[in-house]
């Protein structure tokens, strides 16, 4: 009875409501985002829990093997559910609830299991100790009446003997014989046939129901004393059995005034989940209602959006425009690159043409230096003259008339003036060096102009690219102004989806409305179980 009374209120109904509050929030949370399916799952699982522990208590209260099967197959149904729903929900906080729900259904199934068979072996232990009980106590009694009967029969046999054998002794001593057979006679009626008699009617008393009789002979030593102890046994468990059938008559009487009770809790709770019901049927209708709405207001939202993707490819159409146009102007650049890599090359050219005026200049150098060279061979020429003139001039006033050396050093002059001629021609091949060497000077400078005028054509072809990068940015700015223009559009359609966004928003909020409508009235279902089950554990 404790181990049963433990599964109960311990293990079994904490975990049934346990279930049924988790149940509970799922549905609420499936209602605050309009999973409409999932809520209404959601509440078939906690109607299937609620009749579960129902099945349950009328179990306890009977001992219907039916009542047992009801609550496993409510129980079944709700870990059907339970099932679909884990198959079907993908959020992981709604899949959460159902885990947990899943867990509390195998706990709740699990001590269910457990109390059937605490109930079981209850009812068996009840059956086998009576059926025990009643055969020891029919067997007690036979055994008491034949060792009566055996008693009497032995008493009978032994005073016929003792008679006999009186009446032989009679025969060889009269008088004797018939002292001997009074006394014999006389102690045999007061030592077997008084007690037994005594037995015998404390037995019929005893089976009479009058269990206070005092059974003679307890305590005596002989057969007498162990056919009392028998009896005395018998009367004992006579007394333990009307005990015990005031025990049963008593809890059969609290049993059926329970039973009363229960019938008037269960027919109160039905007439409040009647009203509940029905109240959760009229918000099931509203939300049904409101559910059309929402969808009208979908295909509204829809048609709105067929017009903002209409806006949206004729964006899409700008913006390819915007795409050609920006290749043309990435071809521009790629001929801006191609003549800028021409400018390269003939700065290129331009530099090497600088280089071949260095060399010419740096030739002209070299021939300065050789003039140079050549008029210091002249200063010397001009010098050793000057000094032979004054060595002639020296020995024609030495010699006086003597002419000859005066002769010889005219003779050296001469070769000296000779010598200043050749070198004098050499000069004159030096200049027309250095003017040879000018005019490659001339020349290089005639090519870095030619090479400074195709700079200009490519200032001019660069200008031209730039001018096609013009138009090209014009085309862009006029196809951005469309996509403006488009985006505008997008725009006012978009006011018009938050306009039926805001209703949807609207609806919602009346679906809400519903949904803590159906969550009040689950409470106040949740309360009048509770209060069906303190009406239960109270009875």
């Amino acid at each position: 009875m404790a181990r049963r009374q433990s599964l109960l209120n311990e293990d079994i109904l904490p975990t049934g409501e346990a279930l049924i509050r988790q149940l509970e929030q799922f549905n609420r949370a499936a209602f605050n985002v309009a999973d409409f399916a999932t809520a209404a799952r959601a509440a078939q699982a906690q109607q299937e829990a609620l009749h579960a522990r129902m099945a349950v208590l009328r179990y306890l209260d009977t001992n219907n093997p039916g009542d047992a099967e009801a609550a496993r197959s409510y129980a079944a149904n709700t870990g059907a559910t339970l099932a679909t729903l884990a198959r079907d929900v993908n959020h992981p906080g709604r899949r959460a609830f159902v885990t947990e729900s899943q867990a509390h259904l195998e706990q709740f199934n699990q001590y269910f299991q457990q109390l059937v068979q605490v109930i079981t072996q209850r009812n068996q232990v009840r059956a086998d100790q009576l059926e025990v009980a009643g055969a020891a106590m029919d067997s007690l009694i036979d055994r008491v009446q034949a060792a009566a009967q055996a008693e009497q029969v032995e008493s009978r046999n032994a005073a016929l003997a003792a008679a006999k054998t009186t009446q032989v002794v009679a025969l060889i001593v009269t008088v004797a014989g018939v002292i001997l057979g009074a006394v014999s006679a006389w102690w045999i009626g007061g030592s077997l046939a008084r007690p037994i008699v005594a037995m015998t009617g404390a037995m019929q008393r005893l089976a009479g129901g009058d269990t206070g009789v005092v059974i003679p002979g307890v305590g005596r030593k002989d057969e007498i004393g162990a056919m009392a102890g028998a009896v005395q046994v018998f009367k004992d468990n006579r007394i333990e059995a009307d005990r015990l059938a005031e025990a049963e008559k008593a809890a059969a009487a609290a049993k059926a005034k329970r039973a009363e009770s229960m019938a008037a809790l269960v027919s109160g709770f039905d007439a409040d989940v009647s009203g509940i019901l029905k109240t959760l049927a009229a918000a099931a209708s509203e939300l049904d209602a409101t559910a059309h709405t929402m969808s009208q207001l979908a295909e509204d939202s829809s048609g709105k959006a067929t017009s903002v993707a209409a806006a949206s490819e004729q964006a899409s159409s700008n913006v390819q425009t915007v795409a050609s146009a920006a290749e043309q102007l990435a071809a521009s650049i790629r001929e801006i690159s191609h003549q800028v890599s021409r400018s390269q090359e003939i700065a290129a050219t331009a530099a090497q043409e600088a280089e071949r005026t260095n060399t010419t200049v740096a030739g002209l150098v070299d021939a300065a230096q050789k003039i140079g060279a050549v008029v210091e061979l002249i200063q010397d020429i001009a010098a050793q003259t000057n000094l032979l003139a004054l060595n002639a001039t020296i020995e024609a006033a030495r010699a006086g008339e003597a002419g000859k050396g005066f002769a010889v050093v005219a003779s050296e002059v001469k070769n000296l003036a000779t010598q200043t001629g050749k070198a004098t021609e050499e000069i004159a091949a030096q200049i027309g060096a250095i003017q040879s060497v000018s005019t490659d000077a001339a020349t290089a400078i005639n090519g870095i102009g030619g090479i400074i005028a195709q700079i200009n054509e490519i200032a001019t072809s660069i200008a031209a690219a730039m001018e096609e990068q013009g138009a090209a940015t014009a085309e862009i700015a006029r196809n951005v102004q469309q996509a403006a223009a488009g985006t505008g559009e997008v725009s006012a359609t978009i006011s018009a989806v938050n306009q039926a966004a805001t209703e949807t928003g609207s609806a919602a909020q009346q679906v809400l409305g519903a949904s803590a409508d159906l969550s009040r009235q689950a409470e106040t279902l949740n309360g009048k179980v509770e209060t069906f089950l303190t009406g239960i554990r109270a009875a």
